[in-house]
């Protein structure tokens, strides 16, 4: 592969993670201001009388175009608690991960055990649950 072929898919896997982490963050902020029963200025403006505005297609998830091992430490990092397999397989499908799998909880056991620990940051606990402990961070090393 050239380098410029290299640099090329970089960029597109950059692009795809960036896509995700501004789907991520445009969600977070309907949330919170439906929560809160407000609507930006900007959307104010455009908010009139009449009949509402069809809803836009819902886009992919958070976790719809990353990998695994950077969606499951996403996931986790996101939470800040330890999750079971099967806590990790039910907020990857609900973030749009994509999977084929029938046994989607067996699936990521399977991957969670084959991660290595040192790059993703995700530890193993005692109690079968999963962690974030920071990428790069030596397994262990938090409390």
């Amino acid at each position: 592969m050239s380098k410029v072929a290299e640099v090329l898919q970089a960029l597109r896997e950059e692009e795809q993670h960036l896509r995700a982490e501004l789907s991520r963050v445009e969600r977070a902020i309907s949330a919170l201001e439906e929560a809160m029963g407000t609507v930006a200025p900007a959307k104010q403006a455009e908010a009139a009388p009449g009949p509402p505005p069809p809803a836009p297609p819902a886009g992919p998830g958070p976790y719809a175009l990353l990998r695994f091992n950077e969606a499951a430490a996403e996931y986790l990092a996101s939470v800040n608690e330890p999750k079971t397999a099967a806590e990790i397989a039910d907020a990857l499908r609900a973030g749009g991960f994509p999977t084929k799998s029938k046994d989607f909880a067996a699936s990521v056991r399977t991957m969670l055990n084959r991660t290595d620990s040192y790059i993703h940051g995700i530890e193993h606990m005692d109690d079968g649950k999963w962690r974030f402990v920071g990428r790069g961070e030596r397994p262990g090393a938090s409390s």
